[in-house]
């Protein structure tokens, strides 16, 4: 213990002897160090973890569609959703939602706020296996009749980053694409819906969707995700969807003849996204590690500068 404090006194004087040089060096290796703490993050995020607030994640699939080789996934026509729905095929449950861009104000006179939200269907909620954190999700009645039930749900972040984490924000009324819209609920810290890539602030009901977008759901496209029955597997639910692109195919032999579905497990989709991704990821590591080797270079540099000055010192 004599020797520690020792050392901090003498740390304590040499730091008074030449503040700037302490300055410079902390400031140096914290950025080379919060460079690559950040880049590192951020790659164990997109990557790596597990989406937050999703109950059993290996269990759940997505269904897109795709060419015969199983290639160029794509996302689902709404057509081809709700034949699959009927069924659940294999599934305890199959849900869709269809991104909105949605502009958001809390009042009148208030400057809108453009925002990243979904329109999903009733069941979304409860097959993700996600809770609330206040109030409650819409119910399977609310997603029936289109247009009657402007209700919303707000993520957790954008409840307390826009709202202030302000308790009462539940039955107020916002403008959402100049509709009002009734808050019911708050989703669960960290959820932000099931495709890792984005951050959903805000989930309406999929009966909402035509009123914000300006087009029909028969001229949409849904990113679905579905879970997997206790006793059922991904072999089983492709060779279910199988029997739904045939018919499919009959009806529509022009839009389904060189089409299938193309079922993955959900931490596994959209490669084709993840793969530039993680190049991108990997050359902001390597970038960020050189950083860090330049500023240890310096560090080296400074303290060779600073010996050197303190030869008489040390000589004495």
């Amino acid at each position: 213990m004599n020797s520690v404090l020792q050392d901090l006194r003498q740390t304590i004087r040499q730091w008074r002897g030449a503040p700037g040089f302490f300055l410079v060096t902390a400031l140096t290796i914290g950025i080379g160090v919060g460079g690559v703490t950040t880049v590192l993050s951020v790659s164990d995020a997109i990557l790596f973890r597990a989406q937050p607030g999703l109950k059993d994640p290996d269990d759940l699939v997505s269904i897109r569609v795709a060419d015969r080789a199983g290639r160029s996934g794509r996302l689902m026509p709404y057509a081809a959703f709700e034949a699959l729905k009927p069924a659940e095929n294999g599934m305890v449950g199959f849900a869709g939602g269809l991104q909105v861009e949605a502009s958001l104000s809390w009042g009148p006179g208030d400057s809108p706020e453009i925002v990243a939200g979904v329109a999903v269907t009733w069941d979304y909620f409860p097959t993700l296996g996600t809770r609330t954190a206040r109030g409650r999700f819409f119910s399977r009645e609310e997603d029936q009749v289109p247009g009657a039930n402007p209700v919303v749900v707000l993520s957790h972040k954008f409840w307390t980053g826009g709202f202030g984490g302000d308790p009462s924000v539940l039955g107020q009324t916002v403008s959402i694409n100049r509709h009002p819209f009734t808050v019911i609920g708050i989703a669960e810290k960290g959820f932000h819906g099931h495709l890792p890539l984005y951050d959903y602030s805000l989930f309406v009901p999929l009966s909402m969707a035509e009123a914000l977008t300006g087009r029909s759901l028969s001229e949409s496209t849904v990113a679905t995700v579905g879970r997997l029955a206790p006793k059922s597997s991904l072999r089983r639910v492709r060779g279910l969807t199988t029997g739904v692109a045939e018919e499919l195919r009959a009806i529509h032999p022009a839009d389904w003849m060189s089409s299938v579905f193309l079922v993955e497990p959900l931490s596994r989709s959209f490669q084709e996204f993840r793969g530039p991704i993680s190049l991108f990821l990997g050359f902001l590591v390597a970038l960020s590690g050189c950083i860090l080797l330049v500023a240890s270079a310096n560090i080296a540099g400074l303290l060779l500068s600073r010996a050197l000055t303190r030869s008489h010192e040390v000589a004495v």
